[in-house]
């Protein structure tokens, strides 16, 4: 644009002499001379774009009369320095996935939390037992089938496990009984029931309890209030929640009388409880209703397990004290279960506090209270780290570190080049340019990189702040010994929330960004015809697939809506429509429970017809129908790029050799040549403008937009031999001249036809006619002759005017084979067509009926 501005200034000085306004532009773009000169290149005299030297090419040279369209040597060094930019930006990719994987690996430290998660569900799940035979309880968290399992599941398993360090601290089962036994004969193994001597009594206390030391060098004495499972303490207590629904009319239609015999309220609760939950529904405590707490300053005997009773009585038949459950009392007397019809969702929760991984685990057991009567059973246990850059070694921080700051580096630089890039565009070809020549797919996937960390960035600042809250909220409560203040512990718990939430979401964003990070590598695959493969062969069969996959849908979900309909009602996978496309789609793949499909469908011909069907149908005709597809595009575009098609270490050689040689001289850099022959192209659209400028017809900015689409379109058509291309670029030697030209000449001869659009039609249309003056002023009059007849409905009107007509000169027979070839390419329709030949057959005395 300055060079634009600068000529402009310079047209106006000459006040339109056409001769002064080359002279600007030979000024403009004219370089000096350089100070020294070798002595194989000799002053061009009609050098007029960059340079006085040229090289001499051989007279004998088989090249001298090689000549390319400049389009094709242009694609050509275009696609070169594409592919040089491809190969060299595969190392950046690489090393950004590398930099975030290892970045991720650390950050969320998943073999650690593995250990936790599954020792503390292990625990609870088969150690918080109930229905006791003698020792042994012979039910679980999964057999609480009602509410008063809930209660003696509470009472008597997870109460005693979780707050009652006789589980971790008691001897074995038996051991007064039967551990100790005096040898028996010798030689043999039997051991005879004995007395454990009185000199040596058990070092425990009143309550069976063992005394000793920890391992370690520490003077504490077990047991110690809240240990579990020797490596976890547990803080505060055990927390129970619920939720409640509000009350609502019975389904009951306009039949009161089945109202009055149910004689209750109904309380219905949200759709997903009528199938098993997913863990997402049991992750979110969110607001609850009711609230009380198991603490672990109170003993389980007699306290802990006379506030189960009360919850679960209402505190009604109290002989004596007062009602341990503050929630049964809101209504007052009489006192009202804790559980009741209201009840929906009910969680019992502790936090979990592990020193040697650095972490805090929140260990929910859930229960979802069906309107069916039955009950869902869920534990969930989430845990985070204390110190999310504190893994378990320094060097693992300072990997985490260097990571997260290599994947950031690499993230800015991508956007820094992008916006130079779009200031490129901008700064040579204007607004609309970005969208036109900027805007690719490839160019989108880098701003969606970039774009997609910026979601990371934040979830990852996030989980920072909200365990930092949790790590501030917790040193305060220990430092005010406030660890058992119920009003602590519950904004406690809540930052927990808080937290547990912020590690899910950064879970699930860095699951989801390695995605678009190799949307990234698949750009510098793109320019490697080997790497290209699998996005050229979808990108040439992603309309078919298209067409196909319409038909493929509408037969899936056709089974889909017809397994909801057969097995929904016994299936919970059939039961909603996200599962049962789920479960369809898992089908297709081969996996299937053809036991339950045959029970619920009510037998097995039912379900055979289903099952039968679908994977005829689908598994061996659709899926194969669409590989069939896309392997016979892949074969094509395999054939295409042929077995001599450059490699990725070929390439890359290529690529280092070029830039070697350009270093040292011998080889011109091929964005030089390039911006030569953009050059050319500003040179002949400023000659262009100047000419408009000077008749008057627009601004110097609008007429260099407007004109340089011509401009570059002529050029684009314009040969380019050895002589032009030595004019253009200085230094620059027969050899690679040849590569150019021969490049070019690869592309002119192997590209395929492109597809006739619009433009083209007419472009080929006017030339055709061109051909023949008669029929181009047949066409003409015709459409003056529309436009006359719409504006006076005149249908009588001739078609000529009678005055206007004079015979024409007889007809050639190229001229009507040129119209029998222009109908047949569609470029007219046949009205148009015996229009222009009634013409030329009447012009020579020949009836019109002739064929």
């Amino acid at each position: 644009s300055a060079l634009a501005a600068t000529a402009m200034s310079g047209l106006e000085m000459q006040n339109g002499d056409q001769e002064g306004s080359a002279d600007v532009v030979d000024r403009v773009y004219r370089h000096p001379k350089p100070t020294e000169t070798v002595a194989s290149h000799h002053v061009a005299p009609d050098a007029d774009l960059l340079l006085e030297e040229v090289e001499v090419p051989e007279a004998n040279d088989p090249h001298m009369h090689l000549r390319i369209p400049q389009k094709y040597v242009v694609k050509f060094i275009q696609n070169e320095l594409e592919q040089a930019d491809a190969c060299k930006s595969l190392p950046m990719a690489l090393l950004l996935f590398c930099a975030y994987a290892m970045m991720a690996v650390l950050r969320l430290d998943q073999e650690s939390r593995f250990s936790m998660n599954h020792a503390l569900e292990h625990d609870i799940r088969d150690n918080a037992n109930f229905a006791f035979s003698h020792n042994i309880g012979s039910k679980a968290i999964d057999d609480v089938n009602s509410v008063a399992d809930f209660y003696s599941w509470l009472r008597m398993g997870l109460v005693p496990l979780v707050l009652g360090p006789a589980q971790q601290y008691s001897y074995s089962e038996g051991f007064q009984e039967g551990t100790l036994r005096a040898p028996g004969p010798p030689g043999t193994c039997s051991r005879e029931p004995g007395v454990w001597p009185a000199d040596k009594p058990l070092a425990s206390d009143a309550r069976g309890w063992r005394k000793m030391r920890f391992a370690s060098d520490s003077e504490q004495q077990v047991p110690v209030l809240g240990d579990y499972l020797q490596f976890n303490r547990i803080i505060g207590g055990i927390q129970l929640v619920q939720t409640i629904a509000a009350p609502a009319k019975c389904k009951t239609g306009k039949y009161d009388s089945f109202a009055e015999l149910w004689g209750k309220g109904c309380f219905p609760v949200p759709s997903y409880f009528n199938i098993p939950p997913e863990d997402h529904h049991a992750e979110i405590i969110g607001a609850y209703d009711r609230q009380e707490w198991l603490l672990l300053k109170d003993p389980v005997d007699p306290v802990l397990v006379q506030k189960t009773v009360d919850m679960e009585t209402g505190c009604q038949g109290m002989s004596a004290g007062e009602c341990l459950c503050k929630t049964c009392q809101e209504g007052g007397e009489p006192f009202a279960p804790w559980i009741d019809e209201k009840t929906q969702k009910v969680t019992a929760r502790f936090l979990v506090f592990n020193p040697t991984y650095g972490q805090f685990a929140s260990v929910s057991s859930v229960f979802f209270f069906t309107r069916s009567g039955h009950i869902w059973k869920m534990l969930v246990v989430q845990n985070f780290q204390m110190a999310p850059y504190g893994v378990n070694d320094v060097g693992g921080s300072a990997a985490l570190i260097g990571a997260a700051i290599v994947w950031c580096a690499i993230l800015v630089k991508m956007a820094a080049e992008e916006v130079v890039e779009i200031y490129a565009t901008f700064r040579d070809y204007g607004v609309s340019a970005i969208f036109t020549r900027y805007l690719g797919v490839w160019n989108i996937m880098d701003w969606v990189s970039i774009a997609g960390s910026i979601p990371v960035l934040i979830v990852w600042l996030q989980y920072d702040l909200a365990v930092g809250d949790v790590n501030a909220a917790m040193e305060r409560l220990i430092a005010e010994e406030k660890l058992q203040d119920l009003g602590e512990l519950d904004a406690l718990y809540r930052l927990v929330d808080i937290a547990t939430a912020s590690a899910k979401d950064q879970r699930y964003l860095l699951f989801a960004y390695p995605v678009v990070v190799m949307l990234r590598l698949f750009k510098s695959f793109n320019k490697q015809p080997r790497l290209a493969l699998v996005t050229q062969t979808l990108r040439h069969c992603a309309l078919d697939i298209l067409h196909f996959g319409f038909v493929l849908a509408v037969i899936f979900f056709t089974y889909v809506v017809s397994g909801i309909c057969l097995f929904g009602q016994n299936l919970p996978e059939f039961a909603r429509f996200d599962r049962a496309v789920h479960v369809t789609f898992m089908m297709l793949l081969g996996g299937s429970d053809w036991d339950a499909m045959a029970d619920a469908a009510g037998g097995q011909v039912q379900a055979g017809v289903f099952y039968w069907t679908f994977n005829i149908l689908m598994c061996t005709l659709m899926l194969n129908m669409l590989l069939a597809i896309i392997m016979e595009t892949y074969g094509g575009v395999k054939g295409r790029i042929g077995a001599d098609a450059e490699t990725l270490v070929s390439q890359a050689m290529e690529i280092y050799s070029r830039s070697r040689k350009a270093k040292s001289g011998e080889y011109i850099r091929l964005d030089q040549v390039l911006d030569a022959l953009h050059r050319k192209e500003e040179k002949a659209l400023m000659e262009r403008s100047s000419a408009e400028f000077r008749n008057g017809n627009g601004t110097a900015k609008h007429i260099r937009l407007r004109d340089a689409a011509i401009a570059r379109a002529e050029l684009c058509a314009t040969p380019l031999g050895l002589n032009d291309v030595f004019k253009l670029v200085r230094g620059i030697r027969t050899a690679e001249v040849v590569e150019l030209l021969e490049g070019g000449k690869l592309l002119w001869e192997t590209e395929e036809p492109p597809e006739p659009d619009f433009l083209q039609k007419i472009a080929k249309c006017r030339d055709k006619l061109s051909r023949f003056s008669q029929a181009a002023d047949v066409l003409t009059l015709r459409l003056h002759r529309a436009v006359r007849h719409k504006s006076s409905q005149d249908d009588g009107e001739e078609y000529l005017p009678r005055q206007s007509r004079s015979r024409p000169p007889p007809a050639e027979p190229a001229k009507l084979q040129a119209l029998h070839e222009m109908l047949s390419d569609g470029l007219i329709s046949r009205t148009e067509f015996d229009a222009c030949k009634g013409v030329f057959f009447r012009s020579i005395g020949v009836a019109t009926a002739m064929p």
